[in-house]
C-alpha cells in the first residue's frame, strides 16, 4: 500500500514539526533566553519535564491544602 511507505519529504516534514514543537517549548520556559538557547533538545525535554511535574504537584497540594492555610507545603521550592 503506497500510503504507508515513508519518503524523505516525510520524514523531514516529520523532523521540522517536531523541531517546531520543541522550539515551541524552549521558549515557555522561565529562564533567561541565553540559558535556553544553549541547551540541548534531551536537557531542554527533561526540564519541560520537570517543571510540568512541579506544576502538577504544587496544584495537587493546592486542592489538599487546609482551608485556613495561605500556602501549599514547600511553597518555597515553587520559586
Amino acid at each position: 500500500f503506497e500510503g504507508t511507505k515513508s519518503t524523505k519529504g516525510a520524514s523531514k516534514m516529520r523532523r521540522d514539526l517536531l523541531n517546531a514543537e520543541i522550539s515551541q517549548l524552549r521558549d515557555l520556559l522561565p529562564l533567561p533566553s541565553s540559558t535556553r538557547q544553549r541547551l540541548s533538545q534531551l536537557q531542554l525535554m527533561a526540564l519541560v519535564c520537570v517543571y510540568v511535574r512541579k506544576s502538577n504537584y504544587f496544584q495537587q497540594a493546592m486542592k489538599h491544602a487546609p482551608a485556613g492555610r495561605a500556602e501549599a507545603p514547600n511553597m518555597e521550592f515553587l520559586k
